[in-house]
């Protein structure tokens, strides 16, 4: 179809949709994405990502409020979560990192700087999940990224990228199993694609999905 360029709207089945502008068929300057669970960005967009300034609510409350990098908080933000916690200062790829304030609901504070070392779990407000090794707030290691609509992947990262050897399944059944280069696929050839028997897909068409966005987010 017509390139998409300027202000549009794009429906998807499960009622998700984003309104805005667009520039070379990507989400580019300012917009709202309501997913389908019904959560809210809105804010500014490049190469179809949150990128800029931008807020994420849902329909009780704003769940962060600040700078965004390739569809994560990064830079100076405020975060709130269900019982009235609340972070405020520097975010770096989704998570708390450098000089912050966070309260507790009972209103104590802790003000200082902020780093994520060793083993353990991180949640976004978006709904994503990490379970892994990390290093100077990087993951690092080996470690399972979940994304909020189901899709994985598990393996091992080298300051924050998936590098080494490495599993993305998409929720749909495919999978793509091998060796990784800064955040991407080393190569078709280093790897395995897979698809349910009964998917129907070409090998061509599953490799088109190498390139989704999402396998630089997690």
């Amino acid at each position: 179809g017509a390139e998409r360029s300027g202000l549009g709207l794009q429906v998807w089945p499960d009622g998700a949709y984003y309104k805005g502008f667009w520039k070379n068929n990507m989400a580019s300057g300012k917009g709202t994405f309501k997913h389908s669970n019904g959560v809210f960005y809105v804010g500014q967009w490049r190469h179809s990502q949150a990128h800029g300034l931008g807020i994420y609510y849902d329909e009780e409350r704003i769940t962060y409020a600040g700078e965004w990098m390739d569809d994560q908080p990064g830079g100076l933000g405020e975060a709130t979560w269900t019982d009235s916690s609340k972070y405020a200062g520097n975010f770096l790829r989704g998570a708390k990192h450098g000089a912050g304030e966070y309260t507790w609901p009972d209103g104590s504070k802790f003000t200082g700087q902020f780093q994520i070392h060793g083993s353990g779990t991180w949640s976004s407000i978006t709904g994503d999940r990490y379970t892994g090794q990390w290093k100077v707030s990087l993951k690092h290691g080996l470690g399972r990224y979940q994304l909020a609509d189901g899709q994985v992947y598990s393996g091992h990262y080298v300051d924050g990228e998936k590098d080494g050897f490495g599993i993305f399944e998409w929720s749909n059944g495919m999978s793509y199993k091998g060796y990784w280069v800064a955040g991407h696929p080393a190569a078709v050839a280093a790897g395995t694609l897979e698809a349910p028997a009964d998917d129907g897909l070409k090998v061509q068409a599953v490799s088109s999905q190498l390139s989704d966005s999402q396998l630089r987010r997690v």
